[in-house]
């Protein structure tokens, strides 16, 4: 990725993750992600019951591909990562992100 991508993709996932944990909840519930090559993983992070630990759920997976950034989502028993079919390859990153925050079918927030 290049480093204007990745400064832009930084700039967006800082400003989703701002609007999405609200003020109140951030002690408690965490998104991260995690940027290596050509692919970027947005995780949850959420304080275990006691509050001794943090408890990680990954949430989606996103690649750079020469057709576009390609939306991932890990299987029901969370062991593979699998390519989302009702979520077209697309170049601009914003635009997936924004396929994942709305999730009509239940596959990354699940109620």
């Amino acid at each position: 990725m290049d480093p204007f991508t990745e400064k832009r993709v930084h700039s967006i996932l800082n400003g989703y993750i701002h609007f999405k944990i609200p003020a109140r909840m951030r002690t408690a519930v965490q998104l991260i992600y995690e940027i290596s090559d050509h692919e970027l993983t947005l995780r949850e992070k959420r304080l275990s019951w006691d509050g001794k630990s943090w408890e990680m759920t990954d949430i989606a997976k996103f690649r750079l591909e020469p057709e576009g950034w390609k939306v991932y989502a890990k299987n029901r028993q969370q062991e593979i990562w699998l390519g989302v079919n009702s979520i077209m390859p697309n170049m601009d990153f914003e635009n997936q992100l924004e396929q994942v925050e709305r999730d009509p079918a239940g596959i990354f927030w699940p109620a």
